[in-house]
């Protein structure tokens, strides 16, 4: 989608190897932000096919989400400081 192609749930999850049902809600959060726009549909096999594309102008942004294939990475815990035991002196 980089391109600036369209694409269906269904597409996106394809290319990404991933479960529709994760894909097709991550685009319905994207759509409702904003970030995606819905670029039409057709019907397929009595299902309705929506398809998408980017509606982030600056390359930046669309970079970003392109790059997330991997997982985030977890921020490293801040180290706790060791405890002194007390002296029976």
């Amino acid at each position: 989608m980089s391109d600036g192609r369209k694409a269906s749930p269904c597409e996106m999850a394809e290319e990404l190897g991933e479960k529709i049902s994760n894909v097709a809600y991550h685009v319905r959060v994207l759509a409702e932000s904003g970030a995606l726009k819905p670029v039409g549909s057709k019907q397929v096999r009595g299902a309705r096919k929506h398809f998408y594309r980017w509606s982030l102008k600056p390359k930046w942004a669309r970079d970003m989400l392109d790059e997330s294939d991997e997982p985030p990475k977890k921020p490293k815990k801040p180290k706790k400081p060791k405890k002194r035991g007390k002296r029976g002196d």
